[in-house]
């Protein structure tokens, strides 16, 4: 993760001792900055997804990083291809293109894909941040 305001870099543990004394620790959709204090909203909390839900590869912007979750599908030919694609859990994948194929990167390489296909791919949207105001801190 990285603060919006400061620019540090902090993992999602920083984040929760950050927020540990906050009584609304639980359920709240905000993450402190541990270095600065600032608090931002999760950006899928403002588009209204549950926290880690996952959501198929069509549903993704332009750009958007995610990491696939798993592959929903019945037929064993697209699983044998999506496979050899690198298309599997915890991997990290990005959509490249919506029209008029879906095209998307894992590593360095790019696949293309109908949307019949990229429909049966689950991600979990990377953490991205979106500051809702500036807190600044009180001075004496």
């Amino acid at each position: 993760m990285k603060c919006s305001l400061c620019g540090w870099e902090f993992g999602e543990q920083e984040a929760g001792q950050a927020c540990g004394k906050c009584w609304m620790q639980k359920g709240c959709e905000l993450v402190r900055c541990p270095q600065c204090g600032f608090e931002m909203v999760l950006e899928r909390a403002v588009r209204g997804e549950a926290a880690g839900e996952a959501v198929s590869l069509d549903r993704l912007k332009m750009n958007e990083k995610a990491e696939v979750s798993h592959v929903h599908t019945q037929d064993r030919r697209s699983l044998q291809k999506l496979i050899a694609m690198g298309v599997l859990p915890r991997t990290p994948i990005t959509v490249v293109r919506k029209f008029p194929s879906y095209v998307f990167r894992i590593d360095h390489a790019l696949f293309s894909v109908d949307k019949e296909l990229a429909s049966s791919i689950y991600v979990k949207r990377a953490f991205l941040y979106h500051p809702p105001f500036v807190k600044l801190p009180l001075t004496e």
